[in-house]
């Protein structure tokens, strides 16, 4: 019945936040914390590419990986679109296995809130740890459901062409506080000419972690030097964020 980042999904992901499009300085964030990094950088959950191509585009060697092959498509195509060459792999966030090792790892845009599982969160951190180099960094953001309004249904339009339009309609289902989940139903309708011609359907459900709770978790898998700031601004107590909390750790 549903589908996780299908082809619906996708392009609305890539029109409404194009390549190079700053999430409340996401991608100046990211480019100012890799300043020091000179060896390769991997990005898991890249979608897109939104952040990976500007980072390439900055001269950073930096590959990503992805569970859907409908955003590594759209990933690949946006590189070549951009002129960028770049290694992206097809894999779980949560098992991924690949031979080389990494100076940086960096999840954006809240996209590790996607693991609604503990242990497969566990699991995720782990695959990263040992994917770092020693004395490489992690970089994670967390989202938190800040605005969460029971039933709250909310249309989004977005024109393709003359012709073509994407409506998506997001209806948040349910909040659990004893899981820390928020469910939403999110249904994509790609119209032409004023008729609808394709449907998508996706769950979409996303974890959220206690600052200390985080904090703990990084520590059992290994990472030392742990922090943590709000809305992109180190200068900003975590317990002050309005949108995003990003941790950095690293690996002994």
């Amino acid at each position: 019945m549903y589908i996780d980042y299908g082809p619906l999904s996708t392009l609305y992901y890539d029109l409404s936040k194009p390549i190079g499009h700053s999430l409340d300085g996401d991608i100046e964030f990211y480019r100012e914390q890799l300043a020091d990094i000179s060896g390769t950088i991997l990005e898991p959950a890249v979608g897109t590419g939104r952040i990976l191509v500007p980072l390439l585009q900055a001269g950073f060697d930096i590959e990503g990986l992805d569970n859907s092959a409908f955003m590594l498509e759209k990933c690949q195509q946006n590189c070549q679109q951009y002129g960028q060459l770049a290694q992206l792999y097809q894999a779980d966030m949560t098992s991924f296995n690949l031979v080389k090792r990494y100076d940086a790892i960096i999840i954006p845009t809240g996209s590790f809130c996607l693991i609604t599982d503990f242990q497969q969160a566990k699991k995720a951190l782990k695959a990263c740890y040992m994917h770092l180099n020693k004395g490489a960094k992690l970089i994670v953001d967390l989202d938190f459901p800040m605005q969460w309004k029971d039933q709250k249904e909310t249309v989004y339009s977005l024109p393709i062409n003359a012709q073509k339009g994407l409506l998506l309609t997001a209806r948040q289902q349910a909040i659990s506080w004893h899981t820390q989940t928020t469910e939403q139903l999110l249904k994509y309708e790609l119209y032409e000419k004023g008729v609808l011609t394709q449907t998508e359907l996706q769950r979409f459900v996303l974890r959220w972690y206690g600052l200390e709770e985080f904090r703990l978790l990084l520590n059992s898998i290994g990472f030392t030097k742990v922090r943590c700031c709000a809305d992109y601004d180190w200068s900003k107590p975590a317990q002050q964020a309005m949108n995003t909390v990003t941790f950095e750790a690293i690996k002994a």
